[in-house]
């Protein structure tokens, strides 16, 4: 009997209190309830409470590192006021921190409600510039060889994410915008033996010849090549047949590995005929015709440019892919 009179007291008191001082009863003592369409999920002691806990609550769905533009429920979550006398149940009554982490947790067992979040989220993305890229008419098409490594800018990409109580349902690039220039790498693509309608900045497969003159173009630049007997390579030493093999395979074309059967490959013409490109055929020796009764060759002393000799069993031309 004593405890209640004493409750009577104190309520009478803060009523006298509320009326003469002026201070919102709403705001500051009497308790509120936060309810999902009608339903109460907590009790927290004021307004203020319960306001901070519900913008927590929808705080911890937005996706990390991103700012929320946006939230739609499904289910009216709203503050609803209690009274004074409920101040004195401590039972029901439940801190900020425990309120937020009832509501998250019962929600993600039970589904009491869904917070549909749009949120704004910017990431800093390196990206490489374009390459340049520079015609090189002495390199084969299909070819390449980098001038000048390139760097990467940084840019700062934003992007625009739905979630529902978390779970990221869809994220998308929306803009960018450059911090950081990059510089291009500079690459020189070659354009002898490109074949027709392609482009020269991203063609990739073998060479073509449109005629001889792009095979002797070809055999001039190997020039000065050391000599060796069975030997394939331009650095470490060449014959005559690996010569000519290893001038048209560079355009795709597979010539045979001995004299004898080189004498039988392509077409054969008349020395009198004979045009830039085609085969000069000795017994023993083959050559590239490059015009005016000169040849391409390679002899003990390197590959360099002779005369054509004495002795020609055949001139092949070798027609095109």
């Amino acid at each position: 009997m004593k405890k209640i009179t004493k409750q009577i007291i104190l309520i009478a008191a803060i009523v006298v209190v509320l009326a003469g001082g002026g201070i919102l009863a709403s705001s500051f003592l009497i308790p509120c309830q936060v309810t999902a369409n009608g339903k109460t999920l907590v009790t927290v002691k004021n307004e203020e409470v319960g306001k901070m806990v519900m913008r927590r609550v929808i705080a911890s769905y937005v996706p990390e590192d991103s700012s929320m533009t946006n939230v739609t429920l499904d289910k009216e979550l709203k503050l609803e006021k209690g009274s004074i006398s409920d101040a004195f149940n401590k039972e029901d009554m439940m801190t900020g921190s425990e309120a937020i982490e009832y509501i998250t947790d019962a929600n993600n067992d039970n589904q009491l409600f869904s917070a549909t979040i749009q949120s704004e989220q910017v990431k800093q993305k390196k990206f490489t510039p374009d390459i340049e890229y520079k015609e090189d008419k002495d390199m084969f098409a299909g070819e390449s060889r980098v001038e000048k490594e390139g760097k990467d800018g940084v840019k700062d990409v934003t992007y625009e994410i739905t979630s529902v109580n978390g779970e990221v349902q869809d994220k998308k690039a929306v803009s960018s915008k450059v911090v950081k220039e990059g510089e291009p790498a500079v690459v020189y693509k070659g354009t002898m033996g490109l074949p027709e309608g392609e482009d020269w900045k991203t063609y990739e497969g073998a060479p073509v010849y449109n005629d001889g003159d792009d095979v002797v173009a070809a055999a001039k630049q190997h020039l000065g090549a050391p000599y060796k007997y069975g030997g394939k390579s331009f650095k470490t030493g060449i014959d005559c047949v690996q010569y000519v093999r290893a001038i048209f395979r560079m355009y795709g074309v597979n010539v045979p590995n001995s004299h004898g059967k080189i004498q039988r490959f392509g077409k054969g013409v008349s020395m009198k005929n004979a045009q830039p490109g085609d085969i000069i055929c000795y017994k023993h020796h083959v050559a590239i015709y490059v015009g005016n009764g000169k040849v391409a060759e390679a002899t003990k002393k390197g590959t360099k440019i002779g005369k054509v000799r004495k002795g020609v069993v055949t001139v092949r031309r070798v027609t095109k892919r």
